[in-house]
């Protein structure tokens, strides 16, 4: 019988949240850096939203090096607010107790998908009267939607939850508008790149 240390090894072992995780952040940094373009991490990320076991994941980041995560800066947890036009916070941040947006003619896009957030979670909100709020959270954070929603759509496309992942509220208010919660493996098919270059501004 093989012992606990040996089984990590293991290329045949099924993989869950935190492994695809790891890996979205290590292609986000390799992009990043240079080493990957917008529409290959987007091309290897489904792939990890595929992969079933480490044995699936190993090639998707065997050719990239070791490259350090970008220092992260604070969010803060002012409004961020804009009358007309859009409201895009994201990025290589740390979020402290709240991230907020706010506009009255526009979308509130909140990227926390590679935040550092602290162990306590976040409240996250999003209000706009005529536009959309979509918010994007980290795979195996624990969500809680409340949002108020007048016109319009609303979709929430979660992964399930891990012990230990952060607690996200989401809440806010939508008038005449869509709301959109999505993990970051739950993202429309070929809408990654769009999203990281409305948040990263063409990065």
């Amino acid at each position: 019988m093989e012992s606990a240390s040996e089984q990590p090894q293991r290329p045949d072992l099924r993989i869950g949240a935190t492994d695809r995780d790891d890996i979205y952040r290590r292609l986000e940094q390799a992009m990043v850096s240079g080493h990957l373009s917008m529409d290959e991490m987007e091309e290897r990320m489904r792939a990890v939203n595929r992969a079933r076991t480490r044995r699936d994941l190993a090639p998707l980041t065997s050719d990239l090096p070791d490259v350090p995560r970008p220092v992260t800066t604070p969010a803060g947890s002012k409004w961020n607010v804009s009358l007309l036009g859009d409201v895009r916070r994201g990025g290589w941040i740390t979020v402290g107790g709240h991230m907020r947006g706010a506009t009255l003619i526009g979308d509130v896009v909140l990227d926390l998908s590679s935040a550092d957030i602290p162990p306590e979670g976040v409240e996250v909100t999003g209000i706009a009267l005529i536009g959309s709020v979509r918010v994007i959270v980290p795979d195996g954070a624990r969500v809680v939607v409340d949002v108020v929603k007048l016109l319009g759509d609303r979709v929430e496309r979660i992964s399930p939850p891990t012990a230990g992942g952060p607690l996200i509220r989401v809440t806010g208010f939508v008038a005449i508008g869509d709301v959109g919660v999505y993990s970051l493996s739950q993202l429309p098919a070929n809408s990654l790149a769009a999203w990281w270059r409305s948040i990263r501004g063409g990065q």
